[in-house]
């Protein structure tokens, strides 16, 4: 994360690709090209704090996937990008990284604080975000929550719908798992 005037938060997410040149074997004659200059990744929203973000970054794999997603907190919900990666097909290099689609919020329900958040790839394009909520509406408001998050579809990025066994027995459909 650096400083960025452009940026309507005045942050950004900056990265730089190392990709391999492809000709190590063995455990020999490997290495990377020379880095190229810091670039991008995607620009922070308005209202962004760097010191209470809770910054997160993890690659999704799965279907020849070499994207990552980046997370923050936000105004009390936890906010997440996907960072589309393309490769040459020919020799796998990285050959740029862009934003896909909008910054998406994770949690289910904005009310309360959803914080202390978690992210981790998944096979599938897909990645789970783990965080604390203390939304009492649909939570005990003290609950920590786990959420699959399928990024397939660029625009509206799925959330994979669980299910809520009640303490009679009862099967609630749920937006989101609670562990």
């Amino acid at each position: 994360i650096t400083a960025d005037a452009s940026s309507p938060s005045g942050f950004s997410v900056m990265g730089t690709m190392l990709s391999s040149a492809g000709n190590g074997l063995n455990g020999t004659g490997f290495g990377f090209g020379a880095p190229s200059a810091p670039f991008v990744l995607t620009q922070l929203p308005a209202g962004f704090d760097p010191a209470a973000a809770d910054f997160q970054l993890t690659g999704i794999s799965g279907e020849d996937s070499s994207d990552v997603i980046v997370s923050w907190n936000l105004g009390g919900d936890v906010e997440a990008r996907h960072i589309r990666t393309t490769l040459d097909p020919v020799t796998g290099i990285a050959l740029s990284m862009t934003p896909e689609g909008p910054a998406i919020t994770v949690n289910a329900a904005t009310a309360g604080v959803q914080d202390q958040a978690s992210i981790a790839g998944m096979l599938g394009d897909r990645f789970i975000a783990v965080y604390h909520d203390t939304n009492g509406s649909y939570t005990d408001g003290n609950d920590i929550v786990a959420r699959i998050i399928d990024t397939r579809d660029a625009v509206n990025p799925d959330p994979i719908i669980g299910d809520l066994v009640q303490p009679a027995g009862g099967i609630q459909a749920r937006r989101d798992v609670l562990i």
